[in-house]
């Protein structure tokens, strides 16, 4: 598979490259080392058997293009990216010590098992607070974040805090757990998308839904001078 993938994208490329298959994480795609005639690549071995669409834009990744085409060979690779990633399962190696549930005011770990059995009952995933704690206004904050390949559950210390009312802090768990069982899709304009029809039903099914949009569209300036994600 790696040679003919080797093949496949020498047909892109007028420039002597090497390559290096990673297992990384995080970033998927680099260059490593780029001199003239020369470049280095690095891709995560899900690209190895990745359609000719996505080979092309790996080649306009490493040899570059107008910005026009580099935000949609960017959108291209991105969306690959997260649409393949759960072929991966790097679970069994996070470090479970480095996990903090029991936050000053909520426990991260009660709130999950506790919409777990309401809402999924049979989901398996872990769950930390992450992030600086405090609440000092920022120009953008992710309340939480789903790794789909570490069945991670990630939520900002910014939470953890009386201001936070406990149904708005377990509707942001609420939210990334549904992540886990809908999956982000490619649309017919080829961009990625993590919110769709599917994902908004069974979000809306959370008990105190409105009440916790409600409270958002109210109090996010208090803490964020411009808006939030």
């Amino acid at each position: 598979m790696i040679e003919s993938f080797r093949t496949r994208l020498s047909k892109q490329f007028k420039i002597r490259w090497d390559l290096v298959i990673n297992e990384n994480r995080s970033t998927m795609l680099s260059v490593l080392d780029r001199k003239r005639g020369f470049a280095r690549l690095s891709v995560h071995r899900m690209f190895l058997d990745a359609p000719d669409d996505v080979i092309s834009a790996i080649a306009h990744y490493v040899r570059g293009t107008t910005r026009r085409d580099k935000r949609i060979q960017d959108l291209l690779l991105r969306g690959y990216i997260q649409t393949n990633l759960c072929r991966f399962n790097y679970a069994h190696l996070l470090d479970e010590k480095k996990f903090v549930t029991k936050g000053r005011f909520y426990d991260l770990q009660t709130i999950y098992d506790q919409l777990n059995e309401e809402y999924f009952q049979s989901l398996n995933l872990k769950i930390t607070w992450n992030g600086t704690w405090g609440m000092k206004k920022r120009r953008r904050i992710t309340f939480g974040q789903y790794l789909d390949h570490l069945n991670l559950v990630k939520v900002h210390r910014i939470l953890d805090d009386p201001f936070f009312p406990d149904y708005f802090v377990s509707f942001i768990v609420y939210h990334e757990m549904v992540h886990s069982i809908v999956r982000g899709y490619i649309d017919s304009r080829g961009f990625y998308r993590i919110h769709g029809a599917k994902f908004k039903k069974i979000e809306k099914e959370f008990v105190d839904y409105d009440r916790a949009i409600n409270w958002e569209k109210k109090h996010r300036k208090e803490f964020l001078r411009d808006g939030w994600t």
